[in-house]
């Protein structure tokens, strides 16, 4: 994916970083309720793999990315 995208690519190939960001996030959400996930660059990344994980009472309203390196169709958030 290059060098332009290295936060991501640690973010989706090590497995510890990518735990811990996971958890810090989900540490911080309601268990049950709408949401709407934004997320710039690596967040995008991040909001792509975390909608995937969301428990089963929190309903997404919608998704929003911007800046996204998911555009390059080199990551794959579901290969992990």
């Amino acid at each position: 994916a290059g060098k332009f995208f290295r936060q991501a690519n640690n973010y989706i190939s090590d497995a510890n970083v990518r735990a811990r960001v996971l958890r810090r996030v989900m540490d911080t959400l309601p268990r049950s309720g709408r949401l709407v996930i934004i997320g710039h660059s690596l967040g995008s990344v991040i909001a792509a793999d975390l909608v995937r994980r969301l428990p089963a009472g929190l309903d997404v309203a919608g998704m929003v990315t911007i800046g996204s390196p998911l555009a390059n169709g080199s990551f794959n958030v579901e290969a992990q």
